[in-house]
């Protein structure tokens, strides 16, 4: 048999990728779905095309993010454009004839891909006209114009409006188009993020991709796919901005009249044709956040683990969050696909969570049941946070450990150690403790463990009581304070 050719393939449907939207559904053919060795080839072809050009982003352990999965992050922000479509502008423009660069390429962006491919057209020496909505963030649009090849051209209105000024400056001119996700160089480009994840984290059960046309969910899942059948890729999209999620759930690609949402760069009010259809055979699922989950993920990323992220690069961590995965010890990637958020808006985001600090937030133990009880729970009030009712029960089983003062004792200390570590503090933070004792004449033996665990000597009560849950020899309730 013959072996297939992606370059006959993509030459033949060169001409479709380069039409606008209207024209292509009139005039061209019906997209032929490629087999998976193809799709398998495609993206060989990218991994190989983008080495030395796009980084190996780190994937990163996030500690108590998700007190009943283990979450990682790929931080895609990390590109030297600080955001993923490096990968898909650069492997599509590589695919550009010598003989045709000279007729420059054009595209539309919210800001990530338009980076992308003013890299790509300082790299290649290509011309590049770019339009960009007006409401782009500044610190993306400032990072556009930077690149010598590119001239930047501001449009009134939203991401569709710049989308059909390229595409008639496109018509007019002759430039070829770069899309920014429907089109298979671009997916396969994208796609080497899922690869990578999976050379990282083999085992990895569930995948949260950010979602807006669908390029990068789609060269992920195909990617992903490939190598684990098994794990789950998910998309996370803005309930602002939710067109895939829409389109899926109808069987039929869905427009929406508006779009309005922090993740900007998952602004798009129609998906892809191709993206849709990849999404179809390889996503299995999307979930959406709210306006407000997604600003609690940039605070959350920013002010807890360093990380700065983009509206967009949140909305998986967002996903995490608000409970929308759920599942238990599940190895999950979040890929944090930018990290381009105007100043501006982080400070922002960051100085309404400092508003929001003394509103009471509960604390779970990592592993507890939902309904394990109070002692597996913790209430945080700004740097304040108050533990009741911690007795010796094991949080996993929900039962009582030991008969005995001293193993009670223990269990009661690591309890605490458990919530506590849950909440971002240590037993160092403890500045009050109550402890109800069953039978006062066991003071010795309980201060013996008790010791050994709070060594700072916080101010403590210790009290005589009769009432004491079923079989519980002892109980503490404490007060800690977050240390600046």
């Amino acid at each position: 048999m013959k072996r297939f050719s992606w370059f006959a393939l993509l030459g033949s449907l060169f001409l479709v990728f380069t039409l606008p939207l209207a024209a292509r559904a009139e005039n061209a053919a019906p997209f032929t779905e490629p087999s998976a060795e193809e799709e398998k080839n495609l993206l060989l072809d990218a991994v190989q095309t983008l080495k030395g050009v796009a980084k190996v982003s780190d994937l990163t352990e996030a500690p108590q993010m998700d007190p009943k999965n283990r979450v990682y992050l790929k931080l895609e922000n990390q590109q030297n454009i600080g955001a993923f479509k490096i990968r898909g502008a650069y492997f599509m423009m590589s695919r550009i004839p010598a003989s045709q660069r000279a007729k420059g390429v054009a595209t539309c962006s919210a800001g990530n891909h338009a980076q992308g491919v003013g890299f790509s057209a300082d790299k290649f020496n290509i011309p590049a006209t770019i339009f960009m909505p007006k409401s782009a963030p500044k610190k993306k649009i400032d990072a556009v114009k930077s690149y010598r090849n590119v001239r930047a051209v501001l449009v009134d209105g939203s991401f569709q409006d710049a989308k059909e000024a390229c595409e008639k400056f496109v018509r007019e001119t002759g430039a070829i188009y770069v899309p920014p996700y429907d089109d298979l160089n671009v997916i396969a480009g994208q796609g080497t993020v899922g690869w990578e994840i999976m050379q990282q984290l083999p085992q990895a059960d569930v995948v949260l991709v950010p979602v807006g046309g669908g390029g990068l969910i789609s060269g992920v899942a195909l990617a992903v796919k490939q190598i684990n059948p098994k794990c789950r890729v998910i998309g996370v999209q803005s309930v602002s901005s939710n067109a895939m999620a829409l389109s899926l759930q109808q069987g039929k690609v869905v427009a929406l009249d508006k779009v309005s949402t922090t993740a900007d760069g998952t602004a798009v009010a129609r998906p892809g044709d191709i993206t849709f259809q990849l999404c179809r055979k390889y996503v299995d699922g999307i979930v959406t956040v709210t306006e407000d989950d997604i600003k609690n993920a940039i605070r959350v990323l920013y002010t807890r683990y360093h990380i700065t992220a983009e509206g967009a690069g949140a909305l998986g961590v967002a996903a995490v969050l608000s409970g929308r995965i759920g599942g238990e010890n599940q190895n999950i990637v979040c890929v944090i696909s930018g990290g381009n958020i105007d100043p501006d808006v982080l400070r922002s985001v960051v100085a309404s969570g400092e508003r929001e600090r003394d509103l009471f937030q509960v604390v779970s133990t990592p592993g507890a049941p939902a309904a394990a009880g109070p002692y597996s729970q913790a209430v945080r009030c700004g740097d304040w946070l108050f533990l009741s009712g911690q007795i010796a029960m094991d949080p996993a089983s929900g039962k009582l450990v030991g008969n005995d003062i001293k193993t009670q004792t223990e269990q009661v200390m690591k309890n605490l150690q458990a919530v506590l570590s849950a909440a971002g503090y240590d037993m160092s933070c403890v500045v009050k403790t109550t402890c109800f004792l069953a039978d006062i004449n066991d003071f010795a033996a309980f201060n013996e463990v008790y010791g050994r665990y709070l060594t700072g000597k916080p101010a403590r009560s210790c009290i005589a009581a009769s009432a004491l849950p079923k079989n519980a020899l002892v109980e503490v309730d404490v007060i800690a304070c977050k240390k600046h």
